[in-house]
């Protein structure tokens, strides 16, 4: 990039960082119009069906039918839709996700009560994505009633139970409410520890997220061991490159640098980095967040040419996973306004970058809560 256009690049990210302060606040909001407006287009990237007029949202449902609109015929196309919202979410296509998940839970609730089973964990499903996508406030909403019915009627060392427990921690944790987390992080924990293998992968997920947690509200030696032990438990189960291995050693290297341990954060977001350009590939949303977290890395030692590529790719990957106009987009774009800022020559630093890390695929809590007759 020349010297002129370089400095043009750097002039048009310090209006941004003054847009994305206007519209932040209105982010949740846009993401879930562009969901519920999406869930109204003809199938695109995702090869969904198109379900007949008596299967779209609020067509009434005639279980006493022998035909495609009957109880048989809706069964399958809420089965269609949310495997299609969890194709798309592992694929990274978090945006176009919701509209599938949200469609099989509006399918379930036109024959399904409330507190049945599956509408519960079509909720669930539903919330997870929306976490992920920003729209936190809805994500809440959804688990809210989960959590309470699951409370009323299932034994206190149930996995299902220990699973509501776990995505509605995990929802206070990314919106930044460590708070509010770490009570059911901890519950969800001594569940898990008390029915399952002390080597499950749901174990290291719990502690990595209850570790990230404990960071946030400044208590990083306390969460250093959780973290240690979840890397531990992941690379014995998955190896050196698995999906939850990749989340624990972005937790360990999110409370390395917490603790004043830059170079060992650094050492290990490049492995991060590394395992998901192989693992999930370079337009994956989760290697955007390794290199956005690498990027602030690189800026804290002064390596502000190899820290901005990165924030610009990181944006880039954020932008096609989740829309311009989401709460993580907006937070990418933050971070490296702020990275051009110290390397346009201001004095003003950022340390913090506020990747996100998902601490476990949306399938293993499912195929946990299957085994055990979910």
């Amino acid at each position: 990039m020349g010297t002129r256009a370089r400095q043009r690049f750097l002039t048009s990210l310090r209006f941004a960082v003054v847009i994305v302060a206007a519209f932040a606040g209105a982010a949740c909001a846009q993401v879930q119009a562009l969901a519920t407006t999406s869930a109204e287009q003809p199938a695109g990237r995702s090869g969904a069906p198109q379900l007949p007029p008596a299967l779209a949202p609020g067509a009434p449902a005639n279980p006493n039918s022998g035909g495609p609109e009957g109880s048989s015929g809706l069964d399958r196309a809420i089965e269609e839709e949310r495997r299609t919202g969890q194709r798309l979410f592992d694929e990274g296509h978090w945006a176009e996700a919701v509209p599938h998940a949200r469609h099989a839970l509006a399918l379930a609730e036109q024959v399904r009560k409330a507190d049945d089973p599956q509408t519960l964990e079509l909720s669930e499903d539903l919330a997870r994505i929306l976490r992920f996508v920003g729209a936190y406030g809805e994500a809440r909403e959804l688990l809210g009633p989960v959590l309470e019915v699951r409370e009323k009627t299932l034994g206190a060392d149930d996995p299902r139970l220990a699973r509501s427990l776990f995505e509605a921690g995990q929802t206070y944790h990314f919106a930044a409410e460590p708070a509010q987390a770490e009570p059911l992080l901890r519950r969800a924990l001594a569940i898990r520890k008390k029915i399952l293998d002390p080597n499950a992968l749901e174990i290291a997920e719990t502690l990595n997220a209850l570790g990230g947690a404990l960071t946030r509200l400044g208590r990083a030696s306390e969460a250093l061991p959780l973290h240690q032990r979840a890397v531990a438990i992941a690379q014995d189960a998955q190896g050196p490159e698995g999906a939850e291995t990749f989340q624990a050693l972005a937790g360990l290297a999110q409370v390395q640098g917490a603790l004043g341990h830059p170079a060992e954060a650094r050492q290990l977001f490049e492995r991060v980095r590394s395992i998901a350009e192989k693992r999930f590939g370079p337009d994956h949303p989760w290697t955007g967040g390794a290199l956005l977290a690498l990027a602030g890395q690189y800026e804290n030692i002064g390596r502000n040419d190899e820290a901005i590529d990165l924030a610009q790719r990181a944006l880039a990957i954020e932008g096609r996973a989740v829309g311009p106009d989401s709460t993580p987009t907006a937070n990418a774009l933050v971070g490296q306004a702020r990275l051009s800022r110290t390397s346009a020559g201001t004095t003003r630093r950022f340390p913090c970058w506020s990747a996100r890390w998902p601490s476990a695929s949306a399938s293993s809590a499912r195929t946990t809560a299957a085994a055990r007759g979910a």
